[in-house]
């Protein structure tokens, strides 16, 4: 029978099944569906008699309005699955050499073994079922890894085995789709009320599962380049922030839960209290608890207290797990695994080489090993100064774990200012962008070009290369990430590493850097390197040396006072954290040397205009309208820099619909124009600007 054929007859027996479902009563069940790769849909089941489900020795099929959740477990590569079950029978035998390569077999598996692990925890022989809790255990395995289906009934009842069907037809908004049980990780009761999708005539769309990845793929994915050192951020931590690339980063200081408000007690536990971000703290010991500890002060950013393992000293490993946030269930005290492209911590005082962190993926696969390689820096008073500790990869981070390289040691192990990436599904493929709609649904995949204006044309990751792009109008856009993986491609002399607060003459206010004033045009790079050009009269005034805000706060508002003049302030004083400065003495009684702080006691230059500047060579030049002329002054030498009101420049009226966030933390609002493969075309300040994936944490819709 040709394809043609095969597709009018899928689709004739497509609408049976929802005649037939008319028949019965109405309208299909609203499901909200979850696919293995991220995506979440609201569509309707077109299967007409419910769930077939198998538990144990009963078969039953449970109509759709009593199905209140389905988990599916993943569906395991069955040649991987296969060797992990020889594998795990081998280590039964009584050669020693066969013991060996068998466990050597399950360690290179890693989490694909955990099926058959699950399996064989039930069997007679005692080695094997002790050997396979343990290989669990170390690979963290959680109710999400169970291998079997989760079915929660509405009479409260949950059973425990297979949902028994070879796809499940799906209405969505964009056509009615046909999904695997391999693509699928969640069907659930929608919401009350919520609405049965409008589905678009057409045959039936195949879906496809996530395709295993092959161990030479994941070989490739795994070595970025792996550093012998922590991330240098330096033992106390806040300039050197600035240097990397942490875009949405959040810090745990173990002060204040994530509202910012409620403080957090001396010694209460602190295991769940970030959940809401992703973050889970957990002692290896299960019978240990993780609190909040205040032995010392870290000279870090929150100065207040640690977390640690509530054990005697030199005892007491750390892990910290990644879940989806939103998805924490206190009862289960877990969530649907999560992934982050980064992590830090400051370590208290501790001997070289004797701490140690170690970063693992989603399949148990250790990425990353470094130790603390404190090596006696000394700070006044005599103590070793505190060590920041990180790691950052190319994929996603779902486990890590703090531990003594030296049981022996007394040393506590503390961790304080702790800072992890935004949080990501740890299934979610780091090429894939997420699309989040405004009736809560997500699809995860592969931003195109849109042959649609004011359109988003995505391709889902459940859809083979050759599908056309799903239209997302702009009007149902909430948020848009782009795809992890061009982070990476942003090369590091391109980042920004001091941004000035610039005022507009509409009022608008953003982080840039000002990089080159000339013939009435000006150069702002932004984080992540991208550089715009504006014109000069657009500027109103510019914070050469903008202060860093408190932990939480935001930066103030840069304003231009009624009695203040166009032209010129020069710094008070240089800073100590400025690379490009003298330092500044230590001593208040000591005389101040002039070439140390050369604009010390300047006036203000009012009533100048500013006619150039260029970063690269660190110059100003002014006119101070006294009728000598213009002059060039160093730059670092100005704090403000200050134009007079533009009758001519636009005006800016009507707000700005979206916010959007760049890798390195910086975020302003402008108006959404295009998404296309690769870049985030919008309006800024009147003028057309490209900003690459590469740079783009994410796109929000603003809230009034």
């Amino acid at each position: 029978m040709p394809p043609r054929a095969h597709a009018s007859l899928g689709f004739c027996l497509l609408l049976m099944l929802v005649g037939a479902a008319s028949l019965r009563g109405g309208e299909p069940e609203v499901l909200a569906l979850q696919t293995q790769d991220g995506s979440r849909l609201a569509v309707t089941a077109l299967e007409p008699s419910g769930l077939k489900f198998s538990a144990g020795m009963e078969r039953a099929t449970h109509p759709w309005k009593d199905v209140k959740r389905l988990r599916l477990a993943t569906r395991s590569d069955p040649r991987r699955l296969a060797r992990a079950r020889q594998a795990l029978k081998e280590l039964g035998d009584d050669n020693f050499e066969v013991r060996r390569k068998a466990l050597q077999t399950l360690d290179e598996l890693g989490r694909a073994a955990i099926p058959a692990l699950y399996e064989a925890q039930d069997t007679d022989d005692a080695e094997v079922a002790s050997r396979a809790k343990q290989l669990m255990a170390k690979l963290g395995a959680g109710e999400a890894d169970d291998p079997l289906d989760r079915l929660e009934l509405a009479d409260g009842r949950t059973l425990r085995g297979k949902a028994e069907f070879e796809a499940f037809m799906a209405g969505t908004a964009w056509g009615t789709v046909r999904f695997p049980p391999e693509a699928l990780a969640e069907l659930a009761q929608a919401p009350a009320g919520a609405a049965p999708p409008r589905v678009p005539d057409g045959a039936p769309i195949m879906a496809r599962a996530p395709a295993p990845r092959s161990e030479k793929e994941l070989a490739q994915r795994l070595d970025f380049g792996a550093q012998d050192d922590p991330l240098g951020i330096g033992p106390n931590g806040v300039a050197g922030l600035h240097r990397l690339n942490l875009g949405g980063a959040r810090l745990a200081g173990f002060d204040q839960l994530p509202d910012g408000k409620t403080e957090i007690k001396l010694g209460a536990e602190v295991e769940d209290a970030y959940a809401e971000w992703g973050l889970l703290l957990r002692a290896e010991d299960e019978r240990q608890k993780v609190v909040a500890n205040k032995d010392e002060d870290f000279a870090g950013v929150t100065r207040g207290h640690a977390a640690a393992v509530d054990a005697p000293p030199g005892a007491g490993n750390l892990e910290l797990r990644f879940v989806r946030p939103g998805s924490y269930e206190p009862k289960t005290r877990d969530g649907r695994p999560g992934g982050v492209f980064m992590v830090a911590c400051a370590l208290g005082p501790a001997k070289p080489e004797s701490i140690g962190m170690e970063a693992f993926d989603r399949h148990g696969r250790l990425l990353l090993r470094v130790f603390n390689k404190q090596d006696g820096n000394m700070v006044a008073g005599g103590a070793l100064s505190n060590e920041v500790l990180g790691i950052s990869a190319r994929v996603p981070i779902h486990r890590v774990r703090l531990f003594r390289a030296d049981p022996a040691g007394e040393q506590a192990l503390r961790i304080d200012d702790l800072l992890i990436g935004h949080v990501l599904p740890a299934e979610r493929d780091e090429r894939f962008g997420e699309a989040r709609l405004s009736d809560g649904q997500c699809l995860t995949g592969l931003a195109l070009n849109s042959e649609r204006a004011e359109t988003l044309a995505l391709r889902p990751a459940f859809l083979d290369d050759a599908a056309p792009p799903w239209a997302i109008p702009f009007d149902l856009l909430e948020r848009f990430e782009p795809p992890q993986a061009a982070a990476a491609e942003t090369p590091p002399e391109e980042r920004v590493a001091r941004l000035n607060e610039v005022l507009f003459q509409s009022g608008e206010q953003f982080k840039a850097s000002l990089l080159k004033l000339a013939e009435g045009r000006a150069d702002l790079g932004l984080a992540g390197g991208v550089q715009i050009t504006v014109p000069a009269k657009l500027l109103r005034k510019v914070d050469l040396w903008p202060e860093a805000p408190a932990e939480g706060a935001k930066a103030a508002p840069l304003a231009v006072g009624k009695d203040e003049k166009p032209g010129v302030e020069y710094r008070s004083q240089m800073h100590e954290s400025d690379a490009h400065s003298p330092q500044v003495e230590k001593d208040p009684n000591q005389p101040k040397d002039p070439s140390v702080h050369p604009t010390e006691g300047l006036p203000r230059m009012d009533d100048a205009e500013i006619l150039a500047l260029d970063a690269k060579e660190n110059t100003l030049t002014v006119d101070p309208k006294d009728g000598a002329g213009a002059w060039t002054i160093d730059l670092s030498s100005a704090r403000y820099l200050v134009w007079p009101p533009s009758q001519d420049a636009p005006a800016h009226n009507a707000p700005r619909a979206w916010t959007l966030v760049l890798r390195q933390g910086t975020a302003f609002d402008l108006n959404l124009k295009a998404v296309h493969e690769g870049e985030i075309e919008a309006e800024l300040l009147g003028s057309t600007v490209k900003l690459p994936f590469r740079v783009v944490e994410a796109l929000e819709r603003k809230r009034p």
